[in-house]
């Protein structure tokens, strides 16, 4: 009931030809619809359906200078099983911007997405309007392949207890690796059986297992050791990278004349080769299989040798510092040798492949490191001075106004240091907390390691990101930029990190259509910075377009770009010139201007 003041007034209002206020509805909203197996209107009963509301209250919030970040509410998901018949009702749902899943643990199906364009791609989100019934929604389960062989000897017998992955191409910082999906071991045939992979491109690996009576043993102290397990079996998954480390097992051969020589085994990819480059690729389509992937192992001995050098601190040796060879390589299963420094500070690491390393000392805390090349041979006098790190000081500076009122508040960023290459195993940058910046904008960072980094501003989270419109202007350390090249540490920096913040970037609005015009939803649409700033990985944008076609980037540095809308593209491709290359002139131009809102509308790429 209205009380009689309230009354009054809004009988005042009426009579002053004012219009009355309209309540707004809290009535809930609702979502309908069914489970079906990809390509057919066959239903699934048992799959659990969920909507997840989308929610940033870090993306706009300003909280006032000397106040704390805003706190993140818990994550709001509303779930619902379906029947027999593949129908769910989600109900009672409170008004919002939602995304929409589905998937059915323990029975070989990828999980869907509302929107989603391939069996494996990111789906759109949607609003939810008070009291709005969305009815006959349809969501895609996409059914998983296999892949089946067997692995031998040099001698043709099987090979059992053979580790067998299954590895899919993704991109990592523009580069181009693999990850692994899924790993098992063979039975006493040497056959084995990789399932509930779902459909893309693999290659498929496999490297001996060690027998009973193999004379092998653990080389050096061991950081990855025996809880280590070669077997990873997960549920099906649209998106996975997962990559590990194990420590290396040295065999020892004595060869005919009578040398003693130490090796390991490495993985040997389909149909025979060592280097990844050179794998063969298998296709595996829905619901398909691919037999008959028969692999020798014979190829994955491969000789090692030994790392020998020093630890010291302040020209003194260093006892009990823990010193690993990690590669450089972008194999997702590295081997990382190790050792611990003796009482004089001397280390000997055994088990080390020929090919490129970053060593690296850690005691308590003091740490250092150096890079090496391990040839044909054993590689010595290796010298590491370890330190506890150096004192990075800085300063954040606000360039201009935020057209929307939002400028950005220095005291709740955060400046975080990232390895480069951001390698398994490799030691962290430095400190574990970055303190908040003075009111001027003035940071410290204290025990700072040495080596290359990238530098991320942002407020703290899981996903770091600048408030709207704002994006890193230049990044600097005396004439050096840090923003292009990267941060390189090697002793106590001269100079302070000076980051500028431009708080005006521009933004680009507008529609993705097909080649009948028309308006597609959930594609891909893509911000590629022209030369030369495609080294500067934050220059890059990517979001999907809605419902209706439309799309929206905004934090957008002043430069020149190329927008793409791709169909469906592995996901950070566009870092690869290569990529770029094959599609530079299916691409749209706009220059960007401080504060300006460009308007295009993009015509979709099917991927080749």
């Amino acid at each position: 009931m209205i009380g009689k003041i309230a009354l009054l007034a809004l009988l005042a209002q009426s009579a002053a030809g004012q219009p009355l206020p309209v309540p707004q509805s809290t009535a809930p909203a609702t979502v309908e619809g069914v489970v079906v197996k990809f390509g057919t209107r066959e239903p699934i009963a048992g799959a659990r359906v969920q909507l997840d509301l989308q929610v940033d209250p870090l993306r706009d919030a300003q909280p006032p200078p000397g106040s704390p970040p805003p706190v993140i509410p818990p994550p709001v998901h509303i779930a619902a099983t379906t029947g027999v018949d593949g129908k769910f009702v989600l109900d009672n749902v409170t008004p919002g911007e939602y995304r929409l899943y589905a998937f059915r643990n323990g029975s070989g199906y990828v999980p869907g997405e509302y929107g989603q364009r391939s069996p494996t791609g990111r789906g759109i989100s949607f609003e939810l309007k008070a009291g709005q019934k969305i009815a006959d929604v349809q969501l895609a389960l996409t059914p998983t392949g296999t892949i089946a062989g067997r692995a031998y000897d040099r001698d043709g017998e099987p090979a059992g207890h053979a580790v067998v992955q299954a590895l899919r191409p993704v991109y990592r910082d523009g580069n181009r690796s693999l990850t692994i999906v899924q790993a098992v071991l063979t039975n006493d045939r040497g056959e084995y059986r990789l399932f509930w992979l779902p459909p893309g491109q693999y290659y498929v690996s496999a490297k001996a297992g060690l027998g009973a009576t193999s004379p092998a043993r653990p080389s050096g102290r061991e950081p990855f050791g025996a809880m280590f397990s070669p077997v990873r079996i997960t549920e099906p998954a649209r998106v996975v990278t997962f990559e590990e480390a194990s420590s290396p097992v040295v065999l020892s051969r004595t060869l005919a004349t009578g040398e003693v020589v130490e090796e390991l085994q490495v993985p040997v990819y389909y149909p025979g080769t060592t280097d990844a480059a050179g794998a063969t690729r298998i296709d595996l389509r829905s619901g398909g299989s691919a037999d008959g992937i028969d692999i020798s192992v014979a190829a994955g001995s491969i000789r090692t040798h030994r790392v020998r050098g020093i630890v010291t601190a302040n020209g003194q040796p260093v006892a009990g510092a823990q010193v690993l060879a990690i590669p450089h390589t972008s194999d997702p299963s590295i081997v990382i040798a190790s050792d611990r420094s003796n009482p004089d500070g001397t280390f000997e690491i055994s088990g080390v492949v020929p090919g490129s390393y970053f060593v690296f000392a850690d005691n308590r805390g003091m740490t250092g490191g150096v890079a090496i090349q391990v040839g044909d041979a054993n590689v010595d006098n290796v010298a590491i001075a370890v330190t506890s790190g150096f004192r990075l000081s800085g300063r954040i500076i606000v360039d201009g106004r935020s057209r929307t009122g939002g400028d950005p508040n220095v005291a709740n960023l955060r400046v975080t240091l990232r390895r480069d290459p951001d390698i398994l195993g490799m030691p962290s940058a430095g400190p574990s907390f970055s303190p908040p910046p003075a009111a001027d904008g003035s940071f410290v960072l204290e025990g700072v390691a040495s080596g290359d980094f990238r530098v991320t501003l942002g407020r703290p989270g899981p996903s770091p990101s600048l408030p709207q419109d704002a994006y890193i202007k230049s990044m600097r350390m005396g004439t050096a930029d840090v923003l292009e090249n990267g941060l390189h540490l090697s002793s106590q920096p001269r100079d302070p990190l000076e980051i500028v913040i431009g708080a005006n970037g521009g933004s680009i609005t507008g529609m993705v259509v097909n080649t009948r015009r028309e308006p597609v939803p959930g594609i891909a649409v893509v911000v590629v910075p022209d030369l030369p700033d495609r080294s500067k990985s934050d220059r890059y944008k990517r979001v999907s377009s809605d419902g209706s076609g439309r799309f929206r980037v905004q934090d957008l540095a002043p430069g020149d770009y190329t927008l793409f809308a791709w169909e469906d593209i592995e996901e950070g491709a566009w870092h690869d010139p290569d990529v770029i290359r094959a599609y530079e002139g299916r691409g749209t131009s706009v220059r960007i201007r401080e504060g300006s809102d460009e308007s295009v509308q993009l015509t979709a790429i099917a991927v080749r």
